[in-house]
């Protein structure tokens, strides 16, 4: 008790002490749950604003980096660093030590998800890098006019087997506009500019031959499905056929190559890998409130 009582303080000094009195003692309660809180000294330390020294203690004592948590959320220690920290000191210090960066809770979020809710911009920002999977200026094709988009390729899992298509209005943005997810079995296709108004005409332009799934980001509240089971909204969910396209024709390979190779192969591999279809995959929704 005094352990977690010392880690929700940020206490670190007084930490260190406790764990060169006893170190049986230390390796007994580094992982020691609360009766009604539910979280580990550590999850404590995440949670503290200056607890980034208390982490490096207790971590060094054996604390548990992806325990989670005993509240009907499951959160592990990197969710709470993404809740409540403006700097990304402490979400560094987990994520080296090993904390999983994919880890979903029982409401579907990920720490980066935690963190885009919670606004929490160097959290976020770190937690994208070691997600992404390739980046860069993509034009999407409105009605009667093109946009000039960010847009970021996010792994979904540590094989990066499962990828969704974020769009985001500008880069260095927090919250994504939108948020793609392509059919598995879709093929980038090259399309010419036929259109009769100059302005639709754009060289290096593409289109899956599968629609996409695609929600909206705005004001709605946050879910993931099907892997919590709930939808807390569906009014944003269109399956769309959108047109894409590049400043380059560089640019447009390098797109191709990860839209396409991202759906079937892990990196560095040649050989075939299942992604499960719409219905089942694990980040078909997303909704940012």
């Amino acid at each position: 008790m005094l352990l977690w009582k010392l880690a929700r303080a940020g206490d670190e000094i007084t930490i260190q002490e406790e764990i060169e009195d006893s170190d049986a003692v230390a390796r007994n309660l580094v992982n020691w749950k609360h009766h009604r809180k539910g979280t580990t000294p550590l999850m404590e330390a995440a949670a503290c604003r200056c607890g980034e020294p208390a982490i490096v203690k207790l971590l060094a004592a054996g604390a548990d980096v992806n325990d989670v948590d005993d509240t009907k959320l499951k959160n592990t220690a990197l969710h709470y660093a993404a809740m409540t920290n403006r700097d990304a000191t402490t979400t560094e210090t987990l994520v080296d030590a090993g904390a999983n960066i994919f880890a979903i809770n029982r409401r579907g979020f990920t720490p980066l998800d935690v963190a885009r809710q919670y606004r929490r911009k160097a959290v976020g920002a770190v937690l994208l890098e070691h997600m992404k999977v390739h980046c860069g200026w993509l034009y999407l094709r409105g009605k009667f006019r093109w946009k000039k988009r960010w847009a970021v390729v996010v792994a979904c899992n540590k094989q990066r087997t499962s990828t969704e298509l974020c769009i985001f209005h500008r880069q260095g943005d927090l919250r994504p506009e939108m948020v793609m997810l392509v059919d598995e079995a879709a093929q980038v296709k090259l399309i010419p500019s036929n259109d009769s108004y100059s302005w639709l005409q754009r060289d290096n332009a593409f289109v899956f031959d599968k629609p996409v799934m695609c929600h909206r980001v705005n004001g709605q509240k946050f879910t993931r499905s099907p892997i919590c089971r709930k939808t807390m909204s569906l009014d944003n969910v269109q399956t769309m056929h959108i047109v894409f396209a590049t400043d380059s024709y560089n640019n447009l390979a390098q797109w191709r190559r990860v839209l396409q190779s991202s759906n079937f192969r892990p990196r560095d591999s040649g050989s075939f890998q299942y992604r499960p279809p719409l219905y089942e995959a694990p980040n078909v929704l997303k909704v940012y409130d």
